[in-house]
């Protein structure tokens, strides 16, 4: 057995339950939480959907437009923050997905932890 870190409880000490930790403060509590780092990041900041776009939850994302739409012609991916699966033009989806985030290119959605719709 490893030695407990530092000011750990052991198991049957008597500590009690553990107690939930909390996320990481400071410039780490972003990565750890995608929504609270769109609201954090600055607008048109490097990754988060250009100048013209509201930065959306995820690294190189776009909100959508107030009607839903592309919030520039730029941002052509739909992201779908449910399945987790982005959708290209070519998708048969494309037209009745409603995005939940927009990306200008597929390596922006994947490397956000989106992947690519597939028919089965």
């Amino acid at each position: 057995r490893r030695p407990a870190a530092p000011g750990a409880a052991t198991a049957g000490a008597g500590a009690g339950p553990a107690a939930a930790p909390e996320p990481p403060a400071g410039p780490d509590r972003a990565a750890a939480d995608p929504i609270g780092a769109r609201a954090a990041a600055p607008a048109g900041g490097p990754g988060h959907g250009g100048p013209a776009g509201a930065p959306g939850p995820w690294p190189g994302s776009a909100l959508p437009a107030p009607d839903g739409s592309a919030p520039t012609e730029a941002f052509t991916i739909k992201g779908n923050a449910g399945s987790m699966l982005y959708h290209t033009p070519a998708s048969p989806y494309y037209s009745r997905i409603r995005a939940e985030a927009w990306f200008s290119s597929t390596e922006d959605a994947e490397a956000a932890g989106f992947i690519a719709w597939k028919r089965r």
